[in-house]
């Protein structure tokens, strides 16, 4: 009998280890933050700690209600200042988590919808700066987790919520510009695209113009036998050109197309000169003549009529054979 009563004793202790006694609610409460006032007050300390920027003093107010006071008509506003009290922690995994249960609240609660989303905009890009999440999602765990996945993730409820909104196009915008950091390219353009249909006279659609030629680019430079690459790009170009005509970027995304050429004709003429190598000067006049009419502006291409010239005198030769 002694010995149960010990169990049972030190089982009781181990279940109120994350339990505290609340003198509001004056019962045994599960979890941290128990309630030392009623909500109203809670609220309105916590309310005045944030616009006092002391974010650290004003959480567990908002907490108590959270954790405690599920039907209180303060619950979703402490929702939203719990998110924004971990956002100015720098705890921005955690301050995220928040600011999703606000929003799931009912749509009559919702005094903050938009300045919710523009907080889950604001952590979406310090995660694409490399900002690191907590392990486990867990306050003391340490900030060692990459946040990109997140960020794309955050930043495609922005877009879908907002739409229209210029949040939404700096959203677009972040999340092609982790596509091209990851080398997704053909994600990236494709998010590029939408940002060009959706807001064209926005100045970040000239930028989005201007990024897909340098991918464009990057992947030519990739797969330098794919041309298809250089006819994606020209069609590019005309779109900038067409949407915004007197942009100064123009010139340097011609420049970028001129490159490709040079890249892919070096590529056909290096062809040419292998053949050589192997001792068929026919075929590897097929690849110079091939670059000559093509890319007929190119350095490659002057080469290559210089290689057709010189192998001439052997392609008579075979000729009369």
């Amino acid at each position: 009998m002694k010995k149960f009563l010990f169990l049972a004793t030190c089982f009781v202790l181990v279940c109120r280890l994350d339990a505290s006694y609340s003198p509001h609610l004056k019962k045994w409460v599960t979890g941290k933050h128990a309630p030392t006032l009623s909500d109203e007050k809670h609220y309105e300390l916590g309310y005045n700690l944030v616009y006092e920027n002391q974010w650290e003093k004003a959480l567990p107010h908002f907490l108590a209600i959270v954790n405690h006071c599920k039907d209180s008509p303060y619950y979703a506003e402490a929702l939203f200042y719990s998110g924004i009290s971990y956002y100015f922690q720098s705890d921005f995994d955690i301050a995220n988590r928040y600011f999703s249960q606000y929003l799931s609240c009912e749509e009559g609660e919702l005094n903050h919808f938009e300045k919710a989303l523009e907080f889950k905009y604001y952590i979406a890009d310090y995660y694409s700066k490399s900002w690191r999440r907590h392990m486990f999602g867990l306050k003391f765990m340490p900030k060692i987790m990459n946040g990109k996945k997140d960020a794309l993730t955050l930043y495609d409820e922005v877009i879908v919520a907002l739409s229209g909104e210029e949040l939404a196009v700096l959203s677009l915008w972040g999340k092609a510009n982790i596509y091209y950091i990851q080398r997704k390219f053909e994600d990236s353009i494709e998010t590029l695209k939408t940002l060009t249909r959706r807001h064209k006279l926005h100045s970040l659609a000239a930028e989005s113009f201007a990024l897909m030629s340098r991918i464009y680019l990057d992947q030519v430079k990739r797969e330098a036998q794919n041309p298809d690459f250089i006819a994606l790009a020209e069609i590019n170009l005309r779109n900038f050109k067409a949407a915004f005509p007197s942009d100064p970027t123009l010139d340097l995304v011609k420049d970028q197309i001129a490159e490709m050429k040079e890249i892919y004709a070096e590529s056909l003429f290096a062809t040419g000169k292998f053949y050589e190598r192997k001792k068929k000067p026919q075929s590897s006049v097929i690849y110079y003549r091939d670059l000559a009419n093509k890319f007929p502006a190119t350095e490659a291409a002057e080469k290559g009529r210089a290689r057709i010239e010189a192998l001439q005198p052997q392609l008579d030769l075979l000729a009369n054979k």
